[in-house]
């Protein structure tokens, strides 16, 4: 179950990279994990506000995602960076 929701996760995130960064970008930052999650921050951040309900009719998916709470990105980025030091 959790390995099929990250799997799940990650296509969301992808998805939101993609829709509003375009799959140029996506291909790039697929590479590296820190790079994915700064462009999913990059991405996210340009959703309307409010956030619209997943589902409504009109609405893609991607626009539905929240970016992530900025202690908690930038902590992650933290992460990443030490453990994928280039």
């Amino acid at each position: 179950l959790a390995s099929g929701a990250m799997t799940k996760g990650g296509y969301c995130l992808a998805a939101t990279i993609a829709h509003h960064l375009g799959e140029e970008r996506l291909r790039v930052v697929s590479r590296s994990p820190r790079d994915f999650l700064v462009a999913f921050q990059e991405a996210a951040l340009q959703n309307p506000q409010p956030l619209p309900t997943p589902g409504e009719i009109g609405v893609p998916l991607p626009e539905t995602m929240p970016p992530l709470d900025p202690d908690a990105y930038q902590g992650l980025v933290s992460i990443l960076e030490q453990t994928f030091a280039e």
